[in-house]
């Protein structure tokens, strides 16, 4: 999504500041932008990305290697200079006012990350006509994708499925009428205080939680989530090819499958791992560049959690995925577990 002024003619003697904003799992589309975008004397860039509080960002080193543009971490009371990157530091809200770049600490609630609302609205009120605003949603389409797909699944399997990006819809009594959730892939921090209470409340009740790759790429400060869906993403590499291999044969999602799979996916490195979860599916990391998980990196599992259950799965960015019958019925077989079926 891009947002420009009313007024986007360009004079060589003024400067515009371009603010881009991405989620905790964006790396790969801000590298992109950057690889595409010629070196300028007149725009100046601002990156705000979200992430965990406690996840230290090597943003700056990682964009320096995409751009000839100076790029550092934005400091207090900075003045914006043409030609140059700066990117939002860990843990802090960051606004501008008259030209320069403002901090401020970061609160810590369970509300929704507002970072790159808070900075894009101070950006439009003080760089009015000079301002653009780009927000990175991340290069996959996997959403449109799996739910044609899980809808599919249902109507072979005899389970209805209703699909949502609105929130709001996660109350006590809306709930109630579902036996499973599932997490298709969002970023950032998806849910307000009232219905995270009413998905653990759902939960509590014996509800099931399926989670699909970019599930464990958001709701990073709701310690509640993290352990239900069973990590925190990290980091990721390029897509590639790399090696699958069951640890769980016997398993209704991964009995069909070989003993190695072997696949190309985003696959995802994870901090905060729930040490009781049953693990399913670990990848190879001798099989693929960018592993950070050692011999130890489960990429799906399942478990009994806070009274119900929960499955996820790393894979699935990929449009592929959702009409391959292997990773299909592996997804399936998440689904009927989080349905107790």
């Amino acid at each position: 999504m891009l947002f420009l002024s009313k007024n986007n003619t360009i004079r060589q003697d003024d400067i515009y500041v371009v603010g881009i904003g991405a989620s905790a799992g964006g790396l790969e589309a801000i590298n992109e932008v950057f690889d595409h975008v010629p070196d300028s004397d007149n725009v100046a860039f601002i990156v705000v990305q979200h992430l965990s509080s406690d996840y230290k960002s090597l943003l700056v080193e990682l964009l320096a290697k995409h751009t000839h543009m100076p790029v550092e971490e934005a400091g207090h009371r900075q003045r914006i200079e043409a030609g140059k990157v700066y990117v939002i530091p860990n843990n802090k809200e960051l606004t501008i006012q008259k030209g320069m770049l403002m901090l401020a600490e970061k609160e810590h609630d369970k509300g929704p990350n507002t970072a790159i609302d808070t900075f894009f609205q101070s950006l439009a009120t003080d760089q009015q006509q000079y301002a653009i605003a780009v927000l990175l949603s991340g290069t996959g389409t996997d959403g449109t994708h799996g739910i044609e797909a899980i809808k599919k699944l249902g109507a072979e399997n005899n389970f209805t499925v209703d699909a949502t990006e609105d929130s709001l819809a996660f109350t006590t009594e809306n709930l109630a009428k579902y036996k499973a959730i599932i997490f298709l892939s969002p970023t950032m921090d998806v849910l307000g205080e009232a219905e995270q209470k009413a998905m653990e409340n759902f939960i509590q009740k014996g509800g099931g939680f399926v989670g699909i790759h970019a599930a464990t790429d958001c709701e990073y400060d709701w310690p509640w989530y993290v352990k239900l869906v069973g990590a925190s993403f990290l980091s990721h590499p390029a897509q590639q090819m790399a090696k699958l291999v069951v640890t769980d044969k016997n398993n209704i999602a991964t009995k069909h499958l070989p003993a190695t799979w072997e696949r190309k996916d985003e696959w995802y490195n994870f901090k905060n791992m729930n040490p009781d979860v049953h693990v399913l599916l670990k990848i190879d990391e001798t099989s693929y560049t960018g592993g950070k998980n050692g011999d130890n990196h489960p990429m799906a599992w399942y478990h009994e959690y806070d009274g119900g259950r929960a499955f996820y799965t790393e894979l699935g960015h990929t449009d592929e995925s959702y009409s391959d019958p292997a990773y299909l019925q592996h997804l399936l077989g998440g689904i009927k577990y989080a349905l107790n079926k």
